[in-house]
């Protein structure tokens, strides 16, 4: 299963590893990375450092890789609980700016993505949808917005 490292900030591959100790048996998750590999912290499975998620878009990693240039610090696909249920955002920035990579999934789900938005911003967050095509043809627009609206 293909995961997102938190910890290392990589993708790698997560391996459920059954070991026996002293006659007890104890399952150990561990994360493989290309050059390395490390137990997955803390030993129970899902951690907060690891995050299982569908393949990313290439819209949400060219987005993350501009905020980086940018020096915009951001937590990607962050869980944010309400009423009950866990939600992942794809970018949030200073505990208050919610960024959205707005794929075609999102166009088959307008209604439910309004009302999570009208409930997120209940809970005092600012929300931006940005159109896949928009990051991919004008990142530097998308990421001067962001700016704009942190140094406000």
């Amino acid at each position: 299963m293909q995961v997102y490292c938190l910890r290392c900030r990589k993708w790698g591959e997560l391996v459920k590893v059954d070991v026996v100790k002293k006659g007890k048996k104890k399952t150990i998750w561990w994360v493989i990375h290309e050059r390395s590999k490390h137990e997955a912290p803390p030993k129970s499975y899902p951690s907060p450092y690891i995050e299982v998620l569908a393949r990313r878009s290439l819209a949400e990693v060219k987005l993350e890789k501009a905020l980086l240039r940018r020096g915009i610090k951001f937590i990607a696909q962050k869980r944010i609980r309400l009423n009950g249920r866990f939600f992942v955002v794809d970018f949030l920035i200073e505990n208050k700016l919610i960024i959205e990579c707005e794929g075609r999934v999102h166009q088959e789900r307008l209604w439910e993505d309004s009302e999570r938005q009208k409930q997120l911003e209940g809970l005092g967050y600012v929300v931006m949808r940005f159109a896949d095509l928009e990051i991919f043809d004008h990142i530097s627009i998308c990421i001067d917005k962001v700016q704009k609206f942190l140094n406000t």
